[in-house]
């Protein structure tokens, strides 16, 4: 397990290096800190996608003219300061998924320039794809899109503590993860083509989201030891880029909580490669199940239905095999799932269901946004809340309609959980699910 405590953007990455370099030589603006040669702040090479040269990445070292006092006239009005990351006990940290498809298919658009900087520690971009012979690359759906998110990421970069993940796959882009981590070849190429989309837009690390090498997924693509063996090559690929660059590189991976879909996962391997392990701590209820049931409640227990996946045997199923508690991040769902044709026994919960009503996610999701300004002012949708669970859920008899979700209650006790556990923090999916910030203020509130 790579050691991360001193990776910090404050400490030794060149951007801040070069950032005080700028400084003392007079200049300022977005496109100099950013190492960029026009005055769009443009970092990206969308034509041959190559990395920095030796002195974007490496430190430059001033001059002795360049290092003299300033003279009054020389000092910028304004100099460039970092944002803050939030104030959290020891190191645990709050990383967030920015989804890159939200900046066309959200209303309002939601874009880079919308990321509370303030209140998490880190970033992770959703998603890039992977081609079977290995390649990583950004997504062929919305790449405009994804391009203006990566580039102007690339600029913001280096003006916040916030570290920024690159992270590749995810449900949808899962599919070629089996032919891309099958040879030595292929999973070097992974690595590299990996690190140099990172070094373009000045992002701090890797995440890899394969879902899934235990059983399940997609394709039912289980490969648990090549999913080890791709993360191994990743860390060899970010600790050379490392060295390079003079500074420390983060690798992670979304990993399951689900024990059909995590119980064949090579646990303790996989925490000796990654930096972190984001334990996806939800979808425990969907359309999949017989009945109704909560998306992520955090105790285990006898529920009314019966078996019931828990936030609590999601985190046990790493730890039982072997993983340290601050390696993992408890992931915590800003959404709901909603079920359609839900009888008004026990006030929809545990009942039968057909299907899932319209809802502006899709899937039969809703962002909490959504359940914020629409659901909860609506008098015939009624909350109600599950002890044991630790999870509210709605219930309409008019609409016979039941919504599993979580508010800022709910979210208060997992990160409480996630503290008293000694996890390394707190992963959540996502950013645009929760645009007046209320569950995130309540993330960084119960730290």
């Amino acid at each position: 397990m790579t050691d991360d405590s001193n990776s910090t953007a404050g400490d030794s990455a060149p951007t801040n290096r070069r950032r005080r370099f700028l400084q003392l030589a007079g200049l300022t603006g977005v496109g100099a800190l950013a190492g960029c040669t026009d005055s769009g702040g443009d970092t990206t090479t969308e034509g041959d996608g190559s990395t920095p040269t030796e002195t974007d990445t490496e430190t430059d070292t001033p001059t002795e003219t360049a290092t003299e006092t300033p003279t009054e006239t020389e000092t910028p009005t304004e100099t460039a300061t970092e944002t803050p990351q939030p104030s959290l006990p020891g190191d645990q940290r709050i990383f967030a998924y920015f989804p890159g498809w939200a900046r066309v298919e959200s209303d309002p658009a939601y874009t880079p320039a919308d990321i509370p900087l303030t209140k998490v520690t880190d970033v992770l971009y959703a998603f890039l794809n992977v081609a079977e012979d290995g390649t990583v690359k950004v997504h062929d759906e919305n790449t405009d899109a994804h391009k203006s998110n990566l580039s102007e990421i690339a600029e913001i970069a280096p003006e916040t503590d916030t570290h920024f993940h690159l992270s590749i796959g995810g449900w949808t882009l899962s599919k070629n993860f089996p032919e891309a981590a099958k040879t030595e070849t292929r999973r070097q190429r992974f690595a590299d083509t990996a690190v140099e989309l990172m070094r373009e837009y000045n992002f701090d690390g890797i995440d890899v989201d394969w879902e899934h090498p235990g059983q399940g997924g997609t394709d039912g693509n289980s490969n648990p030891e090549d999913h080890v063996k791709l993360l191994e090559a990743c860390r060899s690929r970010l600790d050379e880029a490392g060295e390079e660059d003079g500074r420390e590189y983060d690798l992670s991976i979304a990993g399951s909580g689900s024990l059909w879909s995590g119980s064949d996962l090579l646990h303790a391997e996989i925490a000796d490669v990654c930096d972190h392990v984001h334990v996806m701590a939800y979808d425990m209820a969907g359309t999949w199940a017989e009945k109704t049931g909560f998306n992520a409640p955090l105790k285990k227990g006898e529920y009314p239905w019966g078996a019931q996946q828990s936030v609590e045997e999601a985190i046990n199923l790493w730890l039982d095999n072997g993983v340290d508690p601050k390696d993992l991040t408890l992931g915590m769902p800003f959404y709901g799932r909603a079920f359609a044709n839900v009888p008004a026994e026990n006030d929809g919960l545990a009942q039968s269901f057909d299907g899932t009503p319209e809802t502006e996610a899709g899937g039969g999701s809703y962002s909490f946004s959504t359940i914020e300004s629409e659901l909860l002012p609506d008098d015939a949708y009624e909350r109600h809340w599950s002890e044991l669970g630790q999870v509210p859920w709605l219930y309409s008899e008019s609409e016979e309609e039941f919504v599993t979700y979580d508010d800022p209650e709910s979210i208060t006790a997992k990160v409480e959980y996630a503290t008293e556990t000694g996890l390394g923090g707190v992963m959540f999916w996502d950013l645009s699910h929760d645009t007046n910030e209320t569950l995130l203020d309540a993330t960084v509130d119960a730290f």
